[in-house]
């Protein structure tokens, strides 16, 4: 059986890593690319900020010491959100990184050096491979995500009398990330419709057929999916932790 709480401090480390990392990432953008402002620093709002409160979460999860007493509807909804989660961004990503790291084992593979390591040196000074890196970060916080929905779901069903204690702080990070997810959902809404309306005004956009109705529909639903998921894990997590001490009848 999963450990719960050891699953959420690695989730709680990944997902720090790769917040930090896009937000790295973010910024730089916004020095070399030119876009208004006001679109940049939203963006990085909606995509790195409003989802820094769940790896915080996470560790409450692992520091905390109430009980999360997952109902049987609650872990079906995990269940869903796993394999969401793993089936359109794990496996892609993860696809698009052996990719990647296939097309750079070529260039290392080229680089000057006799031995592998001298190789590797020889390509890390000259390639900067700081996206790899990112990506990487990325890839591996979206595993620890989904392990973690999975412990959820794997976690223990009966709980006693003597073990239904109640945690404030985890009740109340849950409900404050559920909300700032939930605003993060909103946003991110509202800016792909923003993006959708701006478009339809670019003959070239609409030539290529990028931002047809069903079409970018599709995409919006796509990527609320990350928002999304963050939100509903942060519910599950506040209603599976009791409101006060007292018995949880056993599942």
């Amino acid at each position: 059986m999963l450990n719960l709480r050891k699953v959420a401090l690695i989730a709680a480390i990944a997902l720090a890593v790769a917040r930090l990392s896009s937000i790295g990432g973010q910024v730089w953008a916004v020095t070399e690319i030119s876009a208004p402002a006001w679109r940049a620093a939203l963006s990085l709002l909606v995509n790195d900020l409003f989802l820094a409160p769940l790896p915080i979460l996470l560790w409450v999860v692992w520091r905390g010491d109430g009980n999360i007493a997952v109902s049987p509807t609650h872990r079906r909804i995990a269940a869903l959100l796993a394999i969401a989660r793993a089936g359109l961004i794990l496996a892609p990503e993860t696809w698009g990184l052996a990719q990647l790291l296939s097309r750079d084992w070529t260039n290392i593979e080229l680089a000057s050096g006799i031995t592998v390591a001298s190789k590797l040196k020889d390509w890390l000074v000259t390639a900067k491979p700081w996206p790899q890196l990112w990506y990487l970060t990325t890839v591996l916080a979206e595993a620890a995500f989904v392990w973690f929905l999975i412990a959820l779901v794997r976690g223990r069903r009966n709980v006693g009398r003597a073990e239904t204690r109640r945690s404030y702080w985890l009740r109340e990070m849950a409900a404050l990330t559920t909300i700032v997810s939930g605003l993060a959902v909103i946003l991110a809404f509202v800016m792909r419709v923003y993006g959708f309306l701006q478009a339809r005004h670019d003959p070239e956009q609409l030539w290529l057929g990028a931002f047809s109705g069903p079409h970018y529909f599709v995409q919006t639903i796509y990527g609320l999916v990350p928002e999304t998921s963050s939100m509903l894990l942060a519910w599950i997590i506040y209603k599976s932790v009791p409101a006060q001490t007292t018995e949880i009848a056993a599942e």
